[in-house]
């Protein structure tokens, strides 16, 4: 039977999707051409501005919603995004911890890569085949699996970051 697909949103969906977007491109040409001190103040000062509108609005009467997707949605969830924005680059792109950014940079190098193959490996299930009833048998099990998949996967992407084997679009 045909099951009929609908967006009960429409346009009012599209709009704020949209200002996300802005959001991030805003945020990405600010990085491109500023440099030091004034890109960290700018993230960081943009970050705190859009929580501040998006509490705001919350105030006035046009709640924090993500279902709906709301104004003060965007603004909230990118006011969140520049600040944490802002601290990696102060962390990683200052060079205050270029090893930890190490970690970061290959799952970001093959982000797409990363992100496609849980669809059809199942690290998890791996690690549990290969690691077998030892972790059957204490409760650190339900945090240790999903930390080994990660370690596997990582290991995977590293393998191909080291090769300069990358998957873009």
């Amino acid at each position: 039977m045909y099951k009929e697909v609908r967006d009960p949103e429409g346009l009012f969906g599209v709009i704020p999707a949209i200002g996300t977007a802005l959001l991030g491109s805003f945020a990405g040409r600010w990085l491109g051409r500023r440099e030091g001190a004034r890109t960290l103040m700018g993230l960081l000062g943009g970050g705190l501005a859009c929580l501040a509108l998006g509490g705001l609005l919350d105030v006035i009467g046009l709640p924090i919603n993500k279902n709906l997707w709301t104004a003060s949605f965007v603004l909230w969830a990118g006011g969140w995004s520049l600040l944490l924005l802002g601290v990696f680059h102060a962390l990683f792109d200052g060079g205050r911890l270029p090893r930890l950014a190490l970690f970061f940079s290959v799952i970001g190098a093959n982000a797409i890569l990363a992100y496609l193959a849980g669809a059809f490996i199942d690290f998890r299930d791996i690690v549990e085949l290969v690691c077998g009833r030892g972790l059957e048998r204490g409760k650190l099990s339900a945090a240790l699996v999903p930390v080994l998949a990660l370690a596997l996967q990582w290991s995977v992407l590293y393998v191909l970051y080291r090769r300069r084997i990358f998957l873009r679009v």
